[in-house]
């Protein structure tokens, strides 16, 4: 009884001492305190005191090794738990992440015409370059920024070069011990038409987890965008959600199914009163409500070689009446895929070779939204 007394009464003064702050009394705390855990290994106040005094002089690893003590005996002991989450954040490294493909893709119906038109193909260029940098802010605050610049030059239609660049940046949230939730506000701006398409601001939530060592993310995302003034398409704002789900090793080993559902609702205006003027791909017919799924595959078919396909289905249905019609526009978008990919080519690690293809048809209310279109891409992809 006179033990438990005196173990009480050391903890009690660790924690004077850390209370009265840094320096040589918390040092000496610290000493202090991994006495107190040697005298009685499995306490968990002996331990927490100890990974308290520990963060105050910034041993976060004999912290993360007093935290983890607690939780072998108390599972559930919630200052364990809250701690190990808050010291492992700390120790967690910078983490950068670069991707860049370049490529060319041809298209057999670039402007997307209807049945009847006259579907020039083209050569189209692309690009797309993104960067993610996620570090520790402070000592518990983990921050994630992801920018991106993509673009489309087309060998024949120069008319709808396509640019956009884009950022996004916000904290990362640990919830318990499996879930993270990154919470952001981000803008895009966009150039069309040789002028400024639109703007665009964000929020955003986006959860993941991991399942069998595969990462899991749900995103929630709302935005408003402005559009320049020579386009028919009206300011407004847009809410949706995407789903990235990984069920891997089902199919053999390191292959991947993968289901994307998403969600979206589009208060952007439009009109179909220039139809004949401009093409479908400049305007927009108007609000619209839209659910689509992708389901995929991916597997090795050799110690540097990825091949894969999937097949993407989306129902979007629109508040405003399709074109020479009683009734509102509806729309069903549906497109196969295949790769093959050469993996870390040159002997470059992250440098890949990939050979892709599509098939897009359209299928809608208004005969002249009708289209179908092949395409058939090229690209190198690094990824570090």
């Amino acid at each position: 009884m006179r033990r438990t007394g005196r173990l009480w009464l050391g903890t009690a003064a660790v924690a004077l001492a850390l209370a009265l702050g840094a320096g040589p009394a918390a040092a000496d705390a610290l000493s202090d305190a991994y006495a107190l855990v040697l005298a009685n290994p499995t306490g968990a106040e002996a331990n927490l005191a100890y990974a308290a005094a520990a963060e105050q002089v910034g041993e976060y690893e004999r912290a993360l090794a007093a935290y983890e003590r607690v939780l072998i005996n108390y599972p559930d002991n919630a200052a364990a738990l809250a701690g190990l989450q808050r010291v492992r954040m700390i120790l967690q490294p910078p983490i950068n992440t670069f991707f860049v493909e370049l490529g060319e893709r041809w298209e057999s119906n670039p402007l997307r015409l209807a049945p009847g038109f006259d579907t020039d193909a083209e050569w189209i260029s692309f690009a797309d370059i993104r960067f993610t940098d996620e570090r520790t802010l402070g000592e518990a605050m983990r921050w994630r920024t992801a920018a991106w610049l993509q673009g489309e030059f087309h060998s024949e239609n120069h008319d709808i070069h396509y640019g956009e660049i884009g950022v996004l940046t916000g904290p990362v949230h640990q919830i318990g011990t499996g879930l993270t939730v990154h919470t952001a506000a981000g803008g895009v701006a966009s150039y069309f038409q040789d002028q400024l398409y639109f703007t665009e601001l964000n929020g955003s939530a986006t959860f993941r987890w991991l399942r069998d060592t595969a990462v899991q993310s749900v995103r929630l995302r709302a935005g408003y965008r402005w559009y320049g003034e020579p386009f028919v398409t009206e300011d407004g704002y847009y809410l949706d959600a995407i789903g990235n789900f990984v069920f891997a090793d089902l199919l053999g080993d390191k292959s991947a199914i993968l289901l994307t559902p998403w969600v979206r609702y589009s208060n952007i205006g439009g009109s179909i009163a220039d139809f004949a003027e401009f093409p479908e791909t400049i305007t927009a017919p108007g609000q619209y409500t839209e659910a689509g799924v992708r389901v995929g595959i991916d597997f090795p078919a050799g110690e540097s070689v990825t091949i894969g396909g999937g097949l993407a289905a989306s129902w979007r249905f629109f508040d405003t009446l399709a074109a020479m019609s009683t009734e509102k526009r509806q729309d069903l978008l549906l497109q196969p895929d295949a790769f093959v990919s050469f993996n870390d080519i040159f002997g470059a690690d992250g440098l890949d070779l990939k050979l892709a293809y599509r098939y897009q048809w359209r299928d809608s209310n208004s005969d002249e939204s009708d289209f179908s279109s092949h395409l058939a891409s090229v690209s190198l992809i690094y990824n570090r």
